[in-house]
C-alpha cells in the first residue's frame, strides 16, 4: 500500500512506497534503494486503478486513470506523483542541475550548531535538482534585523524544510544560504512525536498533538 494519504504534503526524501510492489514513480519522484522518493516539497497525487480494468461494464461512466503494471506483483498499480507547492494541475516541472547567486531554492536541515544550520539543497524553486547540494544558513543570514538576537537553535530543527535564497557559492563545495527576507524561512516541521506542526504566531509553530510550542524562522 502506499505510505502516504492522498494530497498529504510530502517532503524531499519520503519513502512514498515500495516500487513496482506499492505503486510506481510518477512525476517529482524517483526511485532509491527499491521505494518510490518524493523529489521536492508538495501534495501527493496517487493515480489509483481503473475500476475498468477489474471488469466493469464497458459502458460505465468512470474515468480511467493511468497505470502501470508492476514487474514484481504483476498488479496494476497507482501512480504515484508530487504537485509541487504553487503548481497547478497538470504543469509539469523539469529537473535542473545548476545553481546560480539569487534562486530560490528548498532544503532540508541536516545538523546545526550555534554559528549555522547545515542543509540538504533538492529544488532550485519547485523543479527537482539533478543532485543534492551542500547548503549553509549562518546566523547572520537568518534573519534582516537584529542579527545579534538571532538564535540558530531557536530558528530551525533538524527535518525543517525551508525556502531559502542564494547568496554565495561559497567554498568546500558548499553554497551559503539566507532566509532573510519575509517570504523565506521555514515551510514545513515536524514535532518530536512525528506529526506535522502548524503555526500560531509569525515565530512560533505548535504540535496538534502535545501542544507543545517551538521556535522557528517562518516563512510569511
Amino acid at each position: 500500500m502506499v505510505l502516504v494519504a492522498e494530497s498529504e504534503v510530502v517532503c524531499p526524501g519520503d519513502k512514498l512506497g515500495r516500487d513496482n510492489e506499492d505503486c510506481v514513480s510518477g512525476a517529482n519522484t524517483h526511485v532509491y534503494k527499491g521505494y518510490v522518493i518524493a523529489s521536492t516539497l508538495g501534495k501527493l497525487v496517487c493515480e489509483q486503478p481503473s475500476k475498468l480494468d477489474f471488469g466493469l461494464d464497458p459502458g460505465s461512466t468512470t474515468t480511467t486513470t493511468t497505470t502501470t503494471m508492476g514487474e514484481a506483483s504483476g498488479k496494476r498499480l497507482p501512480v504515484v506523483s508530487i504537485r509541487a507547492e504553487g503548481s497547478k494541475p497538470g504543469q509539469g516541472e523539469e529537473s535542473v542541475g545548476a545553481l546560480s547567486i539569487g534562486d530560490e531554492v528548498l532544503c532540508r536541515v541536516k545538523r546545526l550548531n550555534p554559528r549555522y544550520a547545515s542543509c540538504d539543497i533538492s529544488c532550485k524553486g519547485n523543479s527537482p535538482l539533478i543532485k543534492e547540494f551542500l547548503g549553509i544558513i549562518r546566523v547572520q543570514d537568518v534573519r534582516a534585523t537584529e542579527i545579534d538576537k538571532v538564535s540558530i537553535l531557536s530558528s530551525f530543527r533538524p527535518g525543517d524544510i525551508v525556502r531559502a535564497e542564494v547568496i554565495s557559492l561559497g567554498e568546500s563545495q558548499s553554497l551559503l544560504l539566507s532566509t532573510a527576507k519575509d517570504h523565506l524561512g521555514v515551510l514545513h516541521a515536524k514535532s518530536e512525536q512525528g506529526e506535522t506542526m502548524v503555526q500560531v504566531s509569525p515565530t512560533e509553530m505548535l504540535c496538534p498533538v502535545t501542544k507543545a510550542r517551538e521556535e522557528r524562522k517562518i516563512a510569511q
